[in-house]
Formats: structure tokens, C-alpha cells, sequence
């Protein structure tokens, strides 16, 4: 489980097949093209199809200033990253 932090706004992944993804209202049986994850399930990291929750587009490629919390069965466990393309700037 993660969730995404934009400008101090903390975001739910939009997952698979849900309000605002690339496929959303599919049927419960189609996965994504790109990382096969099922309908109500979050996209891989890296995931061409995932899309932004603050802006709605392309995750991989928008503007977004994105830190992603990695959120683990342990309330204690928490990984942070940034998303690859602000690491570059």
C-alpha cells in the first residue's frame, strides 16, 4: 500500500479500473496492459497507465512534485521515495 504526497496534499493511488483511471468502468475481469494489475488493485510503480491523483495525468510523466510513501503491514514501516523524474531535476 502507498500513498502519494503532492504539495502537502497526502493522495490515495487511483487503482485499477476506478474513478479517474485509464480504464475506468472496465469489467472486473480485464487487468491493466501494462503492469496486469486487476480492477481495484494499485498499479505497479512505473506503471505506464497509472494515473496522477492531483492532476490526472500520465504518473510517470506529468509536472507533479510526487514523494510516495511505501506503507507496510507494520504501522512502523514506511519507506519514502521521490518519483523518478524529480530525482533528475
Amino acid at each position: 500500500m502507498r500513498k502519494y504526497i503532492i504539495d502537502g496534499v497526502i493522495y490515495d493511488p487511483i487503482k485499477m479500473g476506478e474513478a479517474g483511471d485509464f480504464d475506468e468502468g472496465c469489467d472486473s475481469t480485464h487487468t491493466c496492459h501494462d503492469c496486469k494489475a486487476k480492477v481495484h488493485e494499485e498499479h505497479s510503480l512505473g506503471c505506464d497507465a497509472e494515473r496522477c491523483p492531483c492532476c490526472g495525468e500520465q504518473i510517470i510523466s506529468c509536472g507533479c512534485h510526487i514523494t510516495i510513501k511505501q506503507i507496510n503491514n507494520k504501522k512502523s514501516d514506511f519507506k519514502e521515495r521521490k518519483k523518478q523524474n524529480d530525482e533528475e531535476m
